[in-house]
């Protein structure tokens, strides 16, 4: 009898270890991949040279920071990850500026981003993965140099030359690269306007002289707004919610979360419009209100983000090396990576509405006779009563709290456990008595 019972105790403790195990299994999340990148495009001038292609090992990436791949011109020279590790190069001073860097986004896309210096006599230090540091400039920038930074950024700037033709600041090929670098110290070392720009690599260098400000400034936003409000009360599935947008600055990228559609309400609104994500306001710079409608056919939360869709003085973001900053340079990013203060984000839920009648439990009322029935056929008649029960449906609100995945594993690790617990009463129950 003991060895019958020590069996089925033992057949237990395995069905339970090969179950708690496939859970904890399934709970582990993978581990990231190394991802494989061509770097920023060079490859649009003729003094460009082809893309680089880098497998990069994804744990570089961690706690947001940026890998740098290789300079203006696409050459890997000292301090760039090739790939297999960084160089050793410890000035750098061989790097062209900008730089590409990549980035791995918070949803896992990897971004590819053109970063200029912002200290013109210090070194570039790339061989090592640049973090994010508002205070990384070695010089102090006001609110309005920003502005001029996000400005210079923006937009492709031409001068004319004195023999005829432009030269362009633009990220368009590794020359007009080099202008845009010139006229970002133009802001930063505090360079008169129309006077020389700083000079950097003859080679590629063209007539350029800092921008006259005059006209530019007024155009300028100094302190970017966006504020956005949801609705504080739930509606049915399918009714639109009304989300209040005030803004001081214009275009914003609209971001739906949950949320299967998103519209202007009331559709005309003047000088506002809404097309493929992108909000456009016109005179936003007096600061405008703009209304907003997003409906979700199903129960449950969404939410609507408006986050500036162009680069300004509070989405600039530089970037430096975690170390030795006195002897860096600062870098600073050309694409729009959202800050604290130039997104706003708000919430709203939908009610579920019941259009069936299968629940977990119902309560049955005592029957009642409603009607008699008579059925006639050429032998016999017969009238029987139809009885009506009354059924009382229980709602079951949707779920909150953890995902399954975390659930899966805690089971897992309990269901080990009980088979752990089941073996060694198995090997109790099979042992030989006195």
């Amino acid at each position: 009898m003991k060895n019958l019972r020590a069996k089925v105790l033992m057949a237990a403790a395995a069905l339970c270890g090969s179950l708690g195990l496939g859970l904890v299994t399934h709970a582990a999340p993978a581990a990231a991949a190394p991802v494989t990148i061509a770097g920023c495009p060079t490859s649009t001038g003729s003094t460009d040279t082809a893309e680089i292609s880098v497998t990069v090992d994804d744990t570089l990436f961690a706690g947001g920071a940026l890998v740098p791949l290789h300079d203006r011109v696409g050459v890997q020279a000292g301090g760039f990850y090739n790939g297999v590790a960084f160089s050793p190069t410890a000035a750098d001073n061989a790097m062209s500026t900008p730089v590409c860097g990549v980035q791995r986004s918070a949803g896992g896309a990897v971004t590819y981003q053109w970063l200029y210096c912002t200290d013109e006599p210090l070194n570039a230090c790339g061989n090592a993965p640049w973090l994010k540091n508002a205070d990384a400039p070695q010089v102090t920038l006001t609110n309005l140099d920003k502005a001029r930074l996000a400005y210079v950024l923006d937009n492709v700037i031409t001068q004319p030359l004195a023999g005829g033709g432009v030269t362009e600041a633009s990220n368009r090929t590794a020359a007009t690269r080099g202008q845009r670098q010139r006229l970002i110290w133009c802001v930063a070392s505090h360079v008169a306007a129309g006077a020389p720009a700083p000079s950097y690599l003859g080679a590629f260098e063209q007539a350029l002289t800092c921008p006259d400000w005059t006209a530019i400034d007024p155009t300028l936003n100094t302190n970017p707004q966006v504020a956005l409000t949801g609705p504080a009360a739930s509606v049915a599935a399918g009714q639109a919610q009304t989300f209040t947008l005030t803004t001081n600055i214009s275009p914003l990228t609209i971001t739906a979360a949950g949320i299967d559609s998103v519209s202007l309400c009331p559709a005309a609104q003047a000088g506002v419009t809404l097309a493929a994500g992108v909000l456009t306001v016109a005179d936003a710079s007096a600061g405008r209100t703009v209304t907003l409608c997003g409906v979700k056919t199903s129960a449950g939360s969404g939410s609507l983000t408006a986050s500036i869709a162009q680069l300004s003085a509070s989405t600039l973001q530089f970037w430096q090396r975690p170390t030795d900053n006195g002897a860096c340079q600062g870098m600073l990013s050309t694409e729009v990576v959202q800050q604290p203060g130039a997104t706003a984000t708000a919430p709203a839920s939908w009610l579920e509405i019941l259009t069936s009648t299968t629940t977990p439990s119902t309560t049955i009322s005592p029957t009642t006779v409603v009607r008699s029935t008579t059925t006639t056929d050429p032998a016999t008649t017969t009238t029987f009563d139809v009885l009506e029960t009354t059924i009382v449906n229980n709602i079951t609100l949707p779920r909150t709290g953890a995902g399954s995945t975390s659930s899966a594993g805690y089971l897992g690790l309990v269901l080990l456990l009980v088979g752990g617990v089941l073996v060694f009463a198995g090997r109790r129950g099979g042992e030989p008595t006195d």
